[in-house]
């Protein structure tokens, strides 16, 4: 959920439906110790892996998945953004 300054719910969503929240419910009783976005996120983990191990078995590049030099320019512009999203939310 995000909300504005006022407290107005500016934008909200559900991360899981119904069957999979219970399907998470479940597995976190199962790993009390996992973080609980590994828990809600436990299957595409999984894809995301498997693309991975395939790729680097026949050498290929994943398809989907951000490169590393596209991961680092995503960090750079989280960096750049999150002190002028910052100034934004304060004001």
């Amino acid at each position: 959920v995000v909300t504005g300054a006022d407290g107005k719910v500016l934008y909200s969503e559900e991360l899981v439906n119904e069957a999979k929240a219970k399907r998470v419910e479940e597995r976190a009783k199962e790993h009390p110790d996992w973080l609980g976005y590994l828990v809600t996120q436990e299957d595409e983990y999984a894809k995301l892996k498997e693309l991975c191990a395939a790729a680097a078995v026949d050498g290929s590049v994943p398809p989907n998945v951000a490169s590393i030099d596209i991961a680092i320019e995503s960090l750079k512009l989280a960096e750049y953004l999150t002190p002028v999203l910052q100034a934004k939310l304060a004001a």
